[in-house]
């Protein structure tokens, strides 16, 4: 069976933050974008005009934010939502430089990490989207209802990445982290984060 996810058709959306406001409430009780585990962002592209579009975990067969998490708090379920454990969580970071799609932030006051867990199937931003941009579908169905060219490209690439992420430390030319080799002082190094 092919995993459903939280897709979004970047020519409908157009950036104004209700898919984060319906998360947060959803899970928070409060309607704050810093609460989000979904995220509204401006695509900039040489050869497109602006465009927006908001990302939720992609769901990766093998998810980087659960390989380099140092103390194992991650966990991916057979559906592939990431599971978090909030008592083991210190709020490092690790697991947001490491998701390349930028679906993974650190709620400001726990300091743990949050991420779409799809609300038991029935995602509150689906449900409330007033431009039918976000889907509850897997990618190929995600990708039919796509009514530009542009928008399947863009799907088909998270797709690819699914299977094969490249991550931030490969990308910037760190070595895999592992609990061994990970210190205080390359994690603010890693994350860029002040001491």
């Amino acid at each position: 069976m092919k995993r459903k996810l939280v897709s979004c058709d970047p020519t409908k959306c157009n950036g104004c933050g209700i898919c984060e406001l319906a998360c947060s409430k959803e899970k928070e009780k409060s309607f704050n974008s810093l609460f989000s585990r979904i995220h509204s962002t401006r695509l900039q592209s040489i050869k497109e005009p602006l465009s927006s579009i908001a990302i939720a975990c992609v769901l990766c067969e093998d998810p980087p934010c659960v390989k380099y998490c140092p103390r194992n708090c991650l966990s991916s379920n057979e559906n592939g939502t990431i599971r978090i454990d909030a008592i083991k969580c210190n709020g490092c970071g690790l697991c947001v430089a490491a998701c390349e799609f930028g679906a993974i932030s650190l709620d400001p006051e726990k300091k743990t990490a949050l991420v779409c867990d799809l609300c038991n199937d029935e995602p509150k931003c689906v449900e409330l989207c007033p431009k039918d941009a976000l889907n509850f579908a897997t990618f190929d169905e995600a990708i039919q209802k796509s009514e530009l060219e542009n928008s399947k490209l863009i799907m088909q690439e998270f797709m690819e990445a699914q299977k094969h992420p490249k991550t931030f430390y490969e990308r910037e030319g760190f070595l895999p982290v592992s609990s061994s080799n990970i210190d205080e002082e390359n994690i603010r190094k890693m994350i860029k984060r002040p001491k």
